[in-house]
């Protein structure tokens, strides 16, 4: 084994990159905020309007009748997340475009967030790197698209990065809040639509297993992490409990069953007849619908 030094040009880059100045790190913020924030003021400048999804009515009927002076009534299926940010925008601006600044703000902030934390994890060392994953962020275009769709998927990348971020923090500094934080922005998530399900068992693993503190404060840090995850559901009870009316929550698996995979099933003939025979009258009921849910 031998070693062989690195040019001298190499061994200086290596250690300003190792050693980055402030006054580097400052102009790359600069230059990130400028791009994320500059993206989606260009992208308003050339297409100010705002796509209606085919599921928006299903999110924006209830935020619709609620400025009418009704009451507020959650679809059963979508749940209350976005609907509760349409109407906060409509509420702020007076326009449903105001969904679309709403949006693209908080995607912005997100991604500005995630990188911050990750910086105050990673030390000034990760600066460059993190830049360069702050300009692929800042442009890419799914994010920059959804932000101009009536459509949750904008919340779901929102709730992702603040869970995972406040996480990372919560790991870093061994702070109640952030756990507090993170389990809060998991739980709105899952009510959103519950992509992290095993988020909470994850998290719970996190103070188990690399917490420095003893039992005592360990039960406590499990505590806050279940009034984290309880309190958005909490909440949602009490108004399902004061409300006129409540819309039973529809299984999102049984209509993704039935509304596309099902109702295209050849039930006579080919492979497994067994399960088949299993799902044949589910089946036939399902086509027999004046609606089929494809």
């Amino acid at each position: 084994m031998f070693s062989r030094k690195l040019p001298p040009a190499l061994t200086r880059a290596a250690a300003f990159l190792g050693h980055p100045p402030l006054a580097l790190e400052v102009t790359l913020w600069v230059l990130l905020v400028s791009a994320v924030a500059g993206i989606r003021l260009y992208l308003w400048h050339l297409l100010p309007a705002y796509f209606w999804s085919d599921d928006g009515n299903s999110y924006a009927h209830s935020a619709f009748r609620w400025l009418d002076g009704n009451e507020m009534l959650f679809d059963g299926r979508r749940g209350p997340t976005y609907t509760l940010l349409i109407a906060a925008a409509l509420k702020l601006f007076g326009a449903v475009k105001g969904v679309i600044w709403l949006q693209h703000t908080l995607g912005a902030i997100s991604i500005l967030s995630i990188l911050a934390v990750t910086r105050y994890c990673a030390g000034r060392v990760a600066v460059v790197p993190l830049f360069f994953c702050g300009l692929a962020l800042a442009f890419y275009g799914l994010p920059l698209h959804l932000g101009h769709l009536i459509r949750n998927e904008t919340l779901l990348f929102v709730f992702s990065a603040f869970a995972l971020g406040a996480w990372a923090l919560a790991l870093k500094t061994d702070r109640l809040i952030w756990l507090f934080v993170s389990a809060l922005a998991a739980a709105i998530l899952g009510m959103t639509k519950n992509v992290y399900v095993v988020f909470p068992l994850v998290i719970a693993l996190g103070v188990l297993l690399f917490s420095k503190a003893g039992w005592a404060p360990r039960l406590l840090r499990l505590a806050v992490i279940v009034a984290g995850f309880a309190l958005p559901t909490a909440a949602l009870k009490l108004h399902e409990a004061n409300a006129s009316r409540v819309a039973p929550p529809e299984p999102q698996a049984g209509i993704l069953f039935f509304g596309r995979t099902g109702q295209w099933t050849k039930l006579d003939g080919g492979i497994e007849p067994d399960l088949k025979d299993l799902i044949r009258q589910d089946i036939e009921d399902y086509r027999r619908l004046p609606k089929l849910d494809n």
